[in-house]
């Protein structure tokens, strides 16, 4: 199967400076992992965990600033990889596009805000 990128709709997430392709996903391919395009312009989300799936950011272009549990925040890069165990708060952003890769698949309400 390919799934061609330039062909999946592009959606906002919600108000946020964020768009998203979700190019394999739970509902249409398989439970084992889930990938999707995103670009991001700004901060977007809050501390954030996820208990159900690993994650794992591919930055394509552009730059974030990731701060992973307690390690200090980091710059990555175009073609630099961020990995984020399942149960390790995190919190990101900056102005770049990047694939997101959870395994197993992204299911909607799993991502839990850090109080």
């Amino acid at each position: 199967m390919i799934i061609r990128q330039r062909e999946v709709p592009v959606k906002p997430l919600g108000d946020k400076p964020v768009q998203v392709k979700a190019l394999l996903t739970r509902k249409a391919h398989t439970e084992s992992i889930s990938v999707s395009w995103i670009h991001m312009a700004g901060r977007c989300c809050q501390e954030t965990t996820c208990n159900l799936s690993d994650r794992v950011y591919y930055v394509l272009g552009g730059d974030g600033e990731f701060q992973v549990g307690d390690n200090p925040a980091e710059t990555a890069s175009e073609g630099d990889l961020v990995y984020i165990p399942k149960g390790v708060p995190y919190v990101f952003g900056g102005t770049m596009t990047y694939l997101v890769m959870n395994a197993p698949a992204f299911l909607e309400g799993s991502d839990i805000t850090v109080e």
